[in-house]
């Protein structure tokens, strides 16, 4: 597999870097991936239910339309995974200042610390993973990050607001 040459790197090192990081990436997606999965479980709710709940902590408030768009399933799939979510106190519902029929989603602060926990989780593991590394090495992959973190601008504009869960931009 040929790779084009960027910032002046060999494409044959091209293909390493791109192979190793996709190796770190399936890991570190799948070990993501298991955590929210138990703690789907072991709380009572379904993946897109998790799914909901992240969506709505990271981007803010959402219509259903939003959501089941987002998710790919129909409104009344959704309507039914929200259902739960309010009655376990975790989203509310309110309606759309600009058209009634529209249902806005909120996260409470109760389903803010059900993600925030599941976050803590995936920060240990990650902090675990990183402890082995120099100063300079942590310093090399904090700038390696910005980097690829530039080529995404969805990534570069919200990029402030992993510090602010919830005020994303859409």
């Amino acid at each position: 597999m040929v790779y084009p040459r960027r910032f002046g790197i060999d494409s044959q090192i091209d293909t390493k870097l791109i192979t190793d990081i996709q190796f770190y990436l399936d890991h570190a997606m799948n070990r993501a991936s298991h955590s929210m999965f138990r703690r789907s479980r072991d709380s009572g709710l379904s993946f897109s239910q998790m799914v909901i709940l992240r969506k709505l902590n990271w981007h803010g408030d959402a219509s259903a339309g939003e959501l089941s768009e987002f998710l790919e399933i129909s409104k009344a799939a959704l309507s039914q995974a929200v259902d739960k979510l309010a009655d376990l106190g975790l989203v509310d519902r309110l309606e759309s200042e600009s058209d009634r029929r529209v249902k806005i989603h909120r996260i409470t602060e109760k389903g803010r610390q059900l993600v925030a926990d599941i976050h803590s989780e995936r920060y240990d593991w990650l902090k675990e993973e990183l402890e082995g590394l120099s100063p300079s090495e942590a310093e090399l992959l904090s700038k390696a990050f910005e980097l690829l973190s530039k080529e995404r601008p969805d990534c570069a504009e919200n990029g402030d607001s992993r510090k602010n869960p919830g005020e994303r931009k859409h």
